[in-house]
């Protein structure tokens, strides 16, 4: 489980925690906005080219 900041980078939407990025995955993300704390539950994944994330995570549901 994640709670940070949701914040689109270089068009990947990215979860801000602790000074650390994680790439969101899924199709879930588009519904987060931008700007809004909130908690994410997920699995490991790999980040995509380009994306400037430390890490990533596939949403549930």
């Amino acid at each position: 489980m994640l709670t940070g900041t949701v914040r689109v980078l270089d068009g990947c939407t990215v979860l801000e925690v602790d000074g650390r990025r994680w790439a969101l995955l899924g199709a879930s993300v588009p519904s987060l906005p931008a700007g809004d704390r909130v908690t994410v539950r997920g699995r490991p994944a790999r980040v995509p080219a380009g994306c400037p994330a430390d890490a990533a995570v596939r949403l549930r549901g």
